[in-house]
């Protein structure tokens, strides 16, 4: 086998590493973005399923933090993707732009807020 020929196949590999790694990168993106979901999820349900309780303030609290804990994991989620994303660009991989992304979050923090608005209403 020549040099030239172990050279293209190390660099066919190194392509494919790039590949594997961006798609860990989204399938971690989307992760946090469920775990959000469900963090924002689990307040609502709290706020209101237990509102009529002795201390409905409690309850309140509960909910807006869990709520608020799912916007943080957007936000938080959108950073990772975001510089390992950065990485990989300069690496020459190709991905779903990250404009895309950053709507995809924004609209759910937009869900945050309108969860919020639920809970005093």
């Amino acid at each position: 086998m020549s040099n030239n020929s172990k050279h293209d196949m190390a660099e066919h590999r190194t392509d494919w590493a790039h590949e594997r790694t961006l798609l860990a990168k989204e399938r971690t993106f989307a992760s946090w973005v469920r775990t959000g979901i469900s963090s924002m999820a689990a307040g609502l349900a709290i706020a209101k399923l237990l509102g009529s309780v002795e201390s409905p303030w409690i309850v309140r609290i509960l909910g807006v933090v869990l709520i608020l804990s799912g916007g943080i994991i957007y936000g938080l989620a959108f950073l990772s993707y975001r510089n390992a994303l950065k990485k990989l660009v300069e690496e020459g991989v190709r991905s779903t732009p990250l404009w895309i992304i950053g709507v995809i979050t924004l609209l759910l923090m937009v869900s945050t807020t309108l969860a919020l608005l639920l809970i005093f209403e």
